[in-house]
């Protein structure tokens, strides 16, 4: 269910900073492809929504009554890789400079360089001692 929701762009796992930085750089661009482009994300989370529901909420048919849910065995390489989700959704400050470096040195070789150039700017962390004064 992690992977699925990652995979239509929930915020704070990663795939909703790719989703997000294509659509706004296709709005930037031509804001007709950012709104067919919407319709399509739209359209796949539905379609991976029912999905999931219609695999795993169905009734089990009679040769799948002999498994089990997952042991601690099929956990281990599974929590790395929801926490590597969840960072590189909620912690896009810590890989987004280098990248926006080569995409930028990238722009620069291409003769479009200029003419759809956005300065990327993240919003920095909320420290947690803010957070407490604030309540």
């Amino acid at each position: 269910m992690i992977a699925l929701l990652a995979s239509i762009g929930l915020p704070s796992l990663c795939n909703f900073v790719g989703e997000f930085l294509v659509l706004q750089g296709a709005a930037l661009t031509e804001f007709s492809w950012a709104a067919w482009a919407a319709i399509g994300v739209i359209l796949s989370a539905a379609y991976m929504l029912w999905m999931y529901q219609r695999t795993f909420f169905g009734k089990p048919g009679e040769r799948l009554a002999a498994f089990f849910d997952l042991r601690t065995r099929d956990w281990i390489p599974l929590l790395p890789l929801i926490v590597l989700m969840v960072w590189l959704g909620s912690y896009t400050q810590s890989f987004m400079p280098p990248i926006t470096a080569a995409t930028s040195h990238l722009l620069d070789q291409t003769s479009m360089s200029n003419e759809y150039r956005v300065e990327l700017v993240l919003p920095k962390p909320i420290p947690l001692t803010e957070v407490s004064r604030a309540r």
